[in-house]
């Protein structure tokens, strides 16, 4: 990495939440951060991690791929000892990061070696990890943009990208995450890494008050680097909101181990949903946000919209941002499982009736509540007569609908100021770098008598990766 930091960087280094940019809510998170970065670096290289270089160019035109197999190459486990690795994760020395992660922080030139020579000569695997380390190290930012993945369920998501952070820090890169989620967060290694990491991010902005903030601070991040600012993917919902409410009952579900949702739940809710639009005359709308393995929304909807006797449902193609958000505003309600079908809908001034069941879910959706205030209601899907409850609160949020909605598109209003003026603060805070001088971070030089583990490990694998 260089060490010489510019008022306006010339590369910056994105890791995202979705690296097959298949959910369109972190797709639209992405979006507004690679906007932004250009807003207030516009001759910066915006270089972003993805395993699909093609769906990275359809949705944000410009930014450069950077190899995510790349990234795992250097910041995963395993890699040098293969299964042996196992045996490492008991011990405590290793637990964490593996062999990997001790030589990172002790001897990074001696790794990069042995991951060179693992890999072979040639190799696609080789050119990967070239271009990521070629983007690492020319990165004069690294930034995270929205995301809940610092929790629980989400830790192999989570360690890589705080070991990539950790890697910036310590060569004097500024780092920041924007309207990240934080928590729950009871895992004993995660936790451990989360305190070693989060405190040294430059910026740290979240997208609710509710839970974050405190979560953050026990983690011991200085309370001058927190922000509350919302979801990002709220600017881009907000700009496209209707001059008036629309007609629709929008409808999501998120059937996934995250959400501790299963199938039974798509018969019974969608029941009560085509029931409900059905006896108002109200057409019924998908709003498919996840389209990948983890979450199949398409298919979840496709089924609880079968059985929709007597309503009418509105088929539109639905695989961009825009046409998904276009679809929220056309709903005077929406019923959803999924937080960013909530988004998409309250910033464009659409009630909305949360679906939770894991408290990870529970947790993201009363914070994004907490954040618009009313017109946000939150049901758990695990109490009694929850069939009950969602009709109920269906009809609630039918009838308050037209007066709550200005309520709603100003607390839009306030968090995409707050979401904007953190995009702003890294950009002071890169520019007061800048003329201070110099980097944080020193670079670790190699011990010279590890030559004989580069050739024991080179020897374990002839002609390349085993």
């Amino acid at each position: 990495m260089t060490t010489q930091r510019l008022a306006e960087p010339r590369r910056v280094l994105v890791d995202c939440g979705d690296y097959e940019l298949g959910n369109l809510g972190d797709v639209a998170m992405l979006q507004v951060t690679v906007q932004r970065l250009r807003e207030h670096f516009p001759t910066a290289s915006i270089d972003v991690i993805t395993k699909d270089p093609a769906a990275l160019a359809r949705h944000c035109p410009g930014a450069r791929a950077v190899s995510y197999t790349g990234r795992q190459l250097w910041f995963g486990r395993g890699m040098l000892l293969g299964r042996a690795d196992r045996v490492l994760q008991r011990t405590s020395l290793f637990r964490e990061a593996g062999v990997e992660g001790a030589m990172r922080r002790h001897c990074e030139p001696v790794l990069e070696r042995l991951v060179r020579v693992r890999l072979g000569r040639g190799s696609a695997d080789l050119e990967a990890f070239t271009t990521f380390m070629t983007a690492l190290r020319s990165a004069d930012a690294v930034v995270v943009c929205g995301a809940g993945g610092v929790t629980d369920h989400a830790r192999k998501w989570a360690l890589p990208v705080l070991a990539l952070l950790e890697h910036a820090h310590r060569h004097g890169v500024p780092t920041a995450m924007f309207g990240h989620g934080l928590g729950p967060l009871t895992d004993g290694d995660l936790t451990r890494v989360a305190a070693r990491v989060l405190p040294t991010l430059d910026l740290f902005a979240l997208r609710e008050g509710r839970a974050g903030p405190s979560i953050a601070r026990a983690l011991g991040v200085d309370p001058s680097r927190l922000m509350v600012t919302g979801d990002d993917a709220i600017d881009l919902a907000h700009a496209e909101r209707p001059e008036s409410l629309g007609e629709c009952v929008g409808v999501n579900l998120r059937v996934a181990r995250s959400a501790d949702v299963d199938e039974r739940y798509i018969d019974m809710i969608g029941r009560v949903v085509s029931g409900f639009a059905a006896a108002h005359d109200a057409p019924l709308a998908a709003l498919p946000i996840g389209r990948g393995k983890a979450s199949d929304d398409v298919r979840t909807i496709e089924r609880m919209l079968a059985a929709a006797d007597g309503a009418t449902i509105i088929e539109r193609p639905l695989d961009t941002t825009q046409a998904l958000i276009e679809q929220a505003g056309r709903c005077r309600i929406v019923v959803t499982g999924a937080y960013h079908a909530a988004v998409f809908a309250l910033a464009q001034g659409v009630s909305t009736v949360c679906l939770a069941r894991s408290n990870y879910f529970r947790e993201k959706l009363l914070g994004l509540a907490a954040q618009f205030g009313v017109g946000c209601i939150v049901l758990d899907l695990s109490a009694d007569d929850v069939a009950g409850q969602i009709e109920r609160a269906m009809e609630q949020a039918w009838e308050s609908a037209p007066t709550v909605r200005q309520s709603l598109l100003d607390a839009a209003s306030r968090q995409l100021a707050a979401s904007r003026s953190a995009y702003r603060r890294f950009s002071d805070l890169l520019a007061e770098r800048a003329m201070r001088g110099g980097a944080r971070g020193v670079r670790v030089s190699a011990p010279h008598d590890l030559a004989p583990i580069i050739g024991a490990v080179a020897g374990t694998a002839p002609g390349g990766r085993k």
